[in-house]
């Protein structure tokens, strides 16, 4: 397959999306959040996080390379052996690949699957 779409409903009611594809010609990741006290988009090609929060225009424009600046953060940690920069805890991450999992899950199944937490 070429292209995969992935919907997420938090406990919150926050919808967010996750699209995969390689059927474009042209190099697109961002994410998408919506709430509704929010609609913000942060792209990651173009350094880039836009929409609403409150009613109010977001529109931040960043210079680095997004990824690079996380994994020097990261290595840099690790060296240091300092968590102090680190903004996800071991948990989090538990959490996200149990999001991930339940959306291969998805895909195979094709129906919605609860995320199954520990």
């Amino acid at each position: 397959e070429d292209s995969t779409a992935l919907v997420l409903e938090f406990e919150s009611g926050t919808i967010g999306t996750h699209a995969h594809s390689w059927a474009v010609n042209q190099y697109i990741a961002e994410i998408a959040f919506f709430s509704p006290k929010l609609v913000l988009k942060l792209d990651y090609v173009r350094n880039r996080l836009h929409g609403t929060l409150d009613g109010k225009p977001i529109d931040e424009q960043y210079d680095d390379d997004p990824y690079f600046t996380e994994a020097e953060c990261f290595t840099e940690a690790v060296r240091a052996q300092r968590m102090d920069h680190i903004r996800s805890t071991y948990f989090d991450a538990m959490k996200t690949l149990a999001v991930a999992l339940a959306g291969n899950r998805s895909l195979e199944s094709g129906r919605p699957e609860q995320v199954k937490s520990s």
